[in-house]
């Protein structure tokens, strides 16, 4: 995954909701739902307008106070399990 590249959500075939300040994202291609606690519905509402590691990793600073490297680590984490999953796409 290239450092500085953006993301956002497929635009086709993936619906989500949020419930009580989770999110709950369906892959319709595959009729798998995926949950996103309270640090992945701040990721995924960044990803809805695009964004790249570095504005994830900012957004999680900001929400929860984590440091750097743990926010860094964990954005980069996030975005290769929604890759993985082709929820999202670059560009």
């Amino acid at each position: 995954m290239a450092s500085h590249a953006s993301f956002r959500v497929r635009d086709a075939d993936v619906s989500f909701r949020e419930i009580d300040g989770e999110i709950i994202v369906l892959d319709e291609r595959t009729w798998r739902y995926l949950h996103l606690n309270g640090s992945g519905a701040v990721l995924w509402a960044r990803l809805m307008e695009g964004g790249d590691a570095e504005s994830l990793a900012a957004a999680l600073i900001t929400e929860y106070g984590i440091d750097q490297e743990l926010a860094d680590r964990d954005a980069a984490a996030f975005l290769a399990d929604l890759l993985e999953r082709e929820l999202i796409v670059e560009g």
